[in-house]
């Protein structure tokens, strides 16, 4: 399956179909509820030690270096908006 619905990304998670889940801890307690091992971390910097990710239930920032690699930048920019698509 490639693309899924919000709703069919936490039920394939919570059933265990799914190894991985990028949400908010807005969701903890449907995973509680199903039962479902899981444990969190916390997202990676896209640039590396010089910036930091941060995001909530309704944005995803990006900071970006003093300096920035085109390239990389370029890869975050799609990386984010791959993960905004809507089926």
């Amino acid at each position: 399956m490639t693309e899924v619905d919000y709703q069919g990304a936490v039920a394939l998670f919570a059933s265990g179909q799914a190894g991985f889940h990028w949400n908010g801890e807005w969701e903890v307690s449907s995973f509680l509820t199903a039962k479902t091992p899981f444990s969190m971390a916390r997202f990676p910097s896209v640039f590396g030690d010089r910036a930091v990710v941060e995001a909530d239930a309704h944005t995803l920032r990006v900071a970006a270096p003093a300096r920035p690699e085109w390239r990389c930048r370029a890869a975050a920019y799609r990386f984010v908006a791959s993960c905004s698509r809507t089926a």
